[in-house]
């Protein structure tokens, strides 16, 4: 089975933190979808981690495309400021059904597409002014 992993920007933290879980709670004929977070580097197993919900519109989440960086211990996620095959930066995004890259002057490509590993340089939540 495949488990999906995530982080989350939290907006008014202005920060990224940890996803531990997203879950859903139904209350009545509510459902209100909520994540737990942690800080990074943090292990969720030693301290009482936080419950955050979404509803609120507090956190963003950037879901992990399973795609490694340069660097083997770091994989890109949703909103990843990225240099890969050219000198221009890319933003790692989800669209047209598949992860890949969007690009000034060039549009979307698919990371199927894409020759060559990526180094990341930012994230689009905290360096947009790299964009």
């Amino acid at each position: 089975m495949k488990y999906l992993k995530f982080k989350a920007w939290d907006k008014v933290m202005k920060r990224i933190v940890k996803v531990v879980a997203v879950s859903q709670s139904i209350y009545g004929d509510c459902e209100e979808p909520y994540i737990t977070v942690c800080e990074i580097g943090e292990d969720a197993s030693n301290r009482e981690v936080k419950v955050r919900y979404l509803y609120g519109g507090d956190y963003t989440l950037l879901q992990c495309t399973e795609v490694k960086s340069v660097d083997p211990e770091i994989e890109l996620y949703e909103g990843d400021i990225v240099k890969c095959f050219t000198e221009e930066l890319s933003l790692v995004v989800h669209k047209q059904h598949a992860f890949g890259l969007e690009t000034k002057g060039i549009g979307f490509t698919p990371f199927y597409e894409v020759y060559g590993q990526c180094e990341v340089v930012g994230n689009f939540y905290e360096n947009n002014n790299l964009l």
